[in-house]
């Protein structure tokens, strides 16, 4: 699966991220996707990482996309052991 088909996927199964800041939700879009890679290569920054809720998932899900555009996607724990 191609990165962008990887977050469309997460998008169709209804993907919402957290912000950290407000905790309110917001909709998973491929622009937001395209928006954190502009800002991962503006700031010459690794990846980020944003918690992620997906509906009938009782677990707080991670999401973290790499500046290559990789994009990892699983539990918050497993999210965070990743590197780069």
């Amino acid at each position: 699966m191609t990165d962008k088909a990887h977050i469309q996927n997460l998008i169709n199964h209804g993907a919402m991220l957290v912000n950290q800041e407000t905790g309110e939700l917001t909709n998973l879009t491929l622009e937001f996707y395209r928006h954190q890679l502009d800002w991962l290569h503006r700031n010459k920054a690794i990846a980020c990482t944003y918690e992620m809720i997906l509906p009938g998932i009782d677990e707080t899900m991670g999401l973290r996309i790499r500046k290559d555009g990789h994009v990892d996607s699983g539990s918050m724990e497993s999210i965070e052991m990743l590197e780069g």
